[in-house]
């Protein structure tokens, strides 16, 4: 199959779940003798107009230097239907699997009724997810300057825009790929998607760079890490919708009846110094290290030298590549009942979902950690990479994507 393949992110462009998904689903098909091509915007200047990546042919556009509002503009919306006009005028593709609703509809926008049947993939609802930071949060959805001055004006119409893309480019493509059962709820309730449309694909995870290590002790030493204690780990976009916050609150208060463990932060994002301040402010600076952007080839190696794994999500988890990636690595994840954590988590062993997504029960799963015998933190580890090996292979996943792209090809 020719596959066209149209996407905000990209990995190794950016660093992020969807952007993990897409090229793991692009670099299996591309071995399973597909022909893929992705068009994406441009995540920074220096990046080529083409090139190829593990086979996948890689075309980008637009200007990122020039963006403002979630990183995107309209002159990215308008780059991006020129683009799609561009490579639609190649040799037919026989289908085209889009991630994300401003690509997608820029995508249909070009192609107009010759588009080539349509698979979106469904990781979040943006609307959802920035309708939530708006009314719980109160800060504005834009970051820089410029939408700050007007964001308050800017704000409505641009949810608005948000909802009609996202709406629109899942009404026009024949099925929609979910990852989880938390996302199929999610864009039933939002967008009423009946049953027969949606096909859940989960993501997987790469059990080749993401493995337990034979030794421990050696590589926390390699990574500077304490071998006097227990470490957690997170790795999170520092955003207030995954916890970091939750996560120090009950950090400090854990640390008044135990000092038995090290917290590392890995990740970047706009809530960083708000959060290293109040890491101080609690008085746990000594116990917090902020790691700043871990690299993709430092990662397996953080996530085999700790102990544990956080994921104190407070709202929308669609899946959690991140989970998976620490499962794989042989560490179990405590995580907050929240998205499609308990999905991944739950047949792994119930007391590594907290009762709530509140610090109080983020604190409490932490200390059932600490309080549990050598034997069975070892029993967890083993049972941490069993899961990953025989529940979420990438060759399962794609499994199911491959069929599902054959079917959709001859039934429309």
């Amino acid at each position: 199959m020719r596959i066209l393949t149209v996407s905000q992110l990209f990995y190794p462009d950016t660093v992020g779940g969807s952007e993990r998904v897409l090229y793991e689903q692009s670099r299996g098909l591309v071995r399973r003798g597909h022909q893929v091509t992705v068009l994406v915007q441009r995540a920074r200047p220096e990046l080529a107009d083409e090139e190829m990546i593990d086979g996948i042919r890689v075309l980008r556009y637009g200007h990122p230097g020039k963006r403002f509002w979630l990183g995107a503009s309209m002159m990215d919306l308008t780059a991006g239907v020129a683009a799609a006009r561009r490579v639609l005028q190649e040799p037919a593709f026989d289908i085209a699997v889009l991630h994300h609703p401003s690509p997608a509809h820029a995508f249909f926008k070009a192609a107009g009724t010759n588009a080539p049947p349509a698979l979106y993939v469904f990781h979040a609802s943006v609307y959802r997810e920035l309708l939530h930071q708006k009314k719980e949060r109160k800060r504005p959805v834009t970051q820089s300057v410029f939408g700050s001055i007007i964001g308050a004006v800017a704000t409505p119409l641009l949810l608005r825009r948000i909802r009609e893309m996202e709406r629109g480019a899942i009404a026009r493509s024949q099925r929609v790929v979910v990852l989880s059962d938390f996302s199929k709820q999610v864009v039933q309730e939002t967008y009423h998607v009946p049953d027969q449309a949606i096909i859940k694909i989960p993501g997987g995870v790469d059990l080749e760079t993401y493995r337990p290590h034979p030794s421990v002790r050696s590589l926390r030493q390699q990574l500077h890490l304490p071998d006097d204690r227990k470490i957690f780990l997170t790795i999170r976009r520092l955003v207030p919708r995954m916890g970091i916050e939750e996560l120090l609150y009950a950090s400090a208060q854990l640390f008044r009846s135990a000092t038995q463990f090290q917290l590392y932060i890995g990740g970047t994002g706009p809530e960083r110094e708000r959060l290293q301040t109040l890491s101080k402010k609690l008085g746990i600076q000594r116990f917090v290290t902020f790691l700043g952007f871990v690299k993709p080839r430092e990662l397996p190696d953080y996530y085999a030298a700790a102990d544990l794994f956080i994921l104190p999500t407070v709202a929308f988890e669609g899946f959690g590549i991140a989970t998976l990636e620490a499962l794989a690595s042989g560490t179990p994840v405590l995580g907050t009942p929240v998205g499609a954590s308990p999905e991944i988590i739950g047949p792994l062993d119930q007391r590594l979902l907290t009762r709530d997504a509140t610090a109080e029960g983020i604190a409490e799963g932490m200390q059932t950690f600490l309080a549990m015998s050598p034997q069975e933190r070892e029993s967890l580890r083993r049972a941490s990479r069993a899961l990953a090996e025989t529940t979420y292979p990438w060759s399962r996943s794609l499994d199911l994507l491959e069929n599902t792209l054959l079917l959709l090809k001859e039934t429309t």
